[in-house]
């Protein structure tokens, strides 16, 4: 009897520890709950304020927490773009994964897909970035700083955002000029 008493005290002793994260709201991992920054809070307020179509694009990857709507919709630069011909053929090595924003036309197709907003984010869930990860991301800041075509947005502190200038809308006509 005593035996099975010490026996049944362990295993909830036992079990209480296993549970102590959850009940302490220490988890860590897929569990560990996200709280909602505030920059996301902007651009969310931002964009859905406005009444015509226009589409943000996210470097390098659209996060959790990235404004989407049917007339707003958001694109995920490593997923929605990367792999489409125009992007691809644009694309010079095997290093360098977003290099077509260097090339002359790159304006002209964020214009006809109806970019508006493109947005540079790191992932909420991967910290710290490792060095390859914050070089490619100076780079890519680099030549979003430099492309003329594109209006630096500094109402948004950590999420580094920028406006194009003409985007269409779902449906336009061109000038046969």
């Amino acid at each position: 009897s005593y035996f099975v008493s010490f026996f049944f005290s362990f295993l909830l002793l036992w079990f209480l520890l296993l549970i102590k994260p959850v009940l302490f709201q220490e988890m860590k991992g897929t569990f560990n709950p996200l709280s909602l920054p505030k920059d996301f809070l902007v651009i969310k307020d931002k964009v859905s304020r406005e009444t015509e179509f226009s589409r943000s694009i996210w470097y390098p990857n659209k996060p959790e927490f990235a404004y989407s709507s049917p007339l707003h919709p958001a694109l995920d630069a490593s997923y929605d773009l990367l792999h489409k011909r125009p992007f691809d053929i644009a694309i010079s090595g095997t290093y360098d994964m977003f290099s077509y924003l260097e090339n002359p036309f790159s304006r002209q197709l964020f214009d006809i897909l109806g970019i508006k907003y493109i947005f540079a984010a790191d992932s909420l869930r991967k910290h710290p970035l490792s060095e390859s990860e914050i070089k490619d991301k100076e780079r890519l800041l680099k030549v979003l700083n430099q492309t003329p075509w594109l209006e630096k947005i500094n109402s948004i502190e950590q999420i580094a955002s920028f406006k194009t200038q003409t985007p269409a809308d779902h449906f336009f006509m061109t000038n046969n000029n």
